[in-house]
């Protein structure tokens, strides 16, 4: 009678607290909403955040093992309580384990995660004071442990700063606290103050779960706002640096050659062809610049890493008589495999070149597991005997290992075919366009 007259009590100033929208701006419905209809995609994998789920998710699987320990093999009679406590524990945990695994979450809908959880909440407080009894209502900690975390990372997403005393006196202040109240002066009245002591005691555990639900989102939102800052301010220093490098670059290669030449025309009487050389060296440069940058990206179409050597050997006055085809061209690789590419690329182009071609034919194939770049010059042609030790092609047939590199030669000239080996085709332009 004494649980269920608190229990009215509760429920009646949740429905007060409904009914009025009495919520502080909707800070509490926020919270009982969770985290998936305010976070964004980036924010559910950082690191920090991560690990708060990791302490909810524990705190949770404790408070179902407590619930199933005593209603299984302390009281058998209470299996049902616990199997209550299990669904709503079990839909608490969705979330928390989604963002584990780096995935979305179920629904981003504010009024479809109100209602579930808020339902989800009831059920385990009902399976817990169902379940336990006496001081084993201690055994309670690790429910407002899961909230309180739980807490902190939807103020996280949101960009709150949490401040435990206020929310305090907004707590003491609610129609839900006031409802409870209530339910204990009524048990008191109605059954004399007999069994009155048993509503005093939820009383008094429902403020201390509170005050452990807040301390605890107050210190994980303490420390996710530390790791935060850290991390915001690791960028701004890469940022930083970033800047510096490319401004010495700018200074110290691009505008020294740009003065190189500067220089040259003004004290030598040089050729307009040879000037048209010196820019070409100097685009060739920037183009090769452009590439490295792309390459710190992360991912490189193979389009990307052939170009410069391509408009390279154009601006030498070779005649490029076919390149790769689109779909070929359109292939992402990702840096290791972009860097060799390139590597392969200007080993290649220009080995034709130092040979005298003035035609090239670049062609590109591939597979899951491989891709294979082939290079037909119109040079007087090399065999087997001509890789010497040390040299570029000999280095990066070491470096493609056995079969990497196939020469087919004439007097006519001659096809250099090299395979590399691809650790997974990361996507074709069917991904990128469609």
């Amino acid at each position: 009678m004494s649980i269920r007259a608190c229990v009215s009590g509760c429920a009646c100033g949740i429905l007060y607290q409904v009914g009025t929208g009495a919520f502080s701006g909707g800070t509490w419905i926020a919270l009982i909403a969770g985290g998936a209809p305010w976070t964004t995609d980036d924010q559910r994998s950082w690191p920090a955040h991560r690990l708060a789920c990791v302490l909810e998710v524990w705190a949770l699987l404790s408070a179902l093992l407590t619930l199933w320990a005593v209603g299984a093999f302390v009281d058998d009679g209470k299996l049902v309580p616990a199997l209550i406590g299990t669904v709503g524990i079990m839909i608490l945990l969705t979330d928390p384990l989604l963002r584990l695994w780096n995935r979305r979450p179920i629904t981003r809908s504010v009024a479809i995660n109100l209602g579930v959880r808020a339902i989800a909440l009831t059920f385990v407080g009902l399976a817990m004071l169902s379940v336990l009894s006496g001081w084993m209502l201690v055994m309670t900690l690790p429910v407002p442990i899961a909230v309180g975390t739980d807490g902190a990372l939807t103020a996280d997403d949101l960009g709150w700063r949490l401040d435990p005393l206020h929310w305090w006196r907004e707590f003491l202040v609610s129609g839900f606290h006031f409802g409870v109240i209530g339910a204990v002066v009524a048990s008191w009245l109605v059954r004399d103050g007999s069994g009155a002591g048993v509503v005093v005691r939820i009383f008094l555990l429902m403020h201390a779960l509170v005050i452990v639900t807040l301390l605890t989102a107050w210190i994980l939102a303490v420390i996710l706002r530390k790791f935060n800052d850290e991390r915001i301010r690791l960028i701004s220093y890469v940022k930083e640096d970033e800047r510096r490098r490319r401004a010495h670059w700018l200074h110290d290669d691009v505008c020294a050659q740009i003065r190189l030449v500067s220089l040259r025309v003004q004290t030598q009487a040089i050729p307009a062809g040879q000037v048209v050389h010196l820019l070409d060296e100097l685009d060739h440069q920037l183009r090769l610049r452009q590439l490295d940058e792309l390459f710190v990206a992360g991912s490189v179409r193979a389009a990307e890493v052939l170009q410069p050597y391509i408009r390279h050997a154009q601006n030498l006055g070779v005649d490029i008589d076919s390149v790769p085809a689109f779909e070929q061209a359109a292939l992402v690789l990702n840096e290791p495999e972009a860097r060799l590419l390139a590597r392969v690329a200007s080993v290649l182009t220009s080995n034709a070149l130092n040979a005298g071609s003035t035609r090239l034919s670049i062609a590109l194939d591939s597979t899951a597991t491989r891709l294979r770049l082939s290079v037909r010059d119109d040079g007087p042609g090399f065999g087997e005997r001509d890789v010497q030790p040390g040299r570029g092609l000999w280095v990066l047939r070491e470096e493609l290992k056995p079969g990497g590199i196939e020469i087919d030669s004439s007097a006519s000239g001659s096809t250099v075919v090299a395979t590399i080996a691809l650790e997974e085709r990361s996507r074709l332009v069917d991904d990128l366009v469609g």
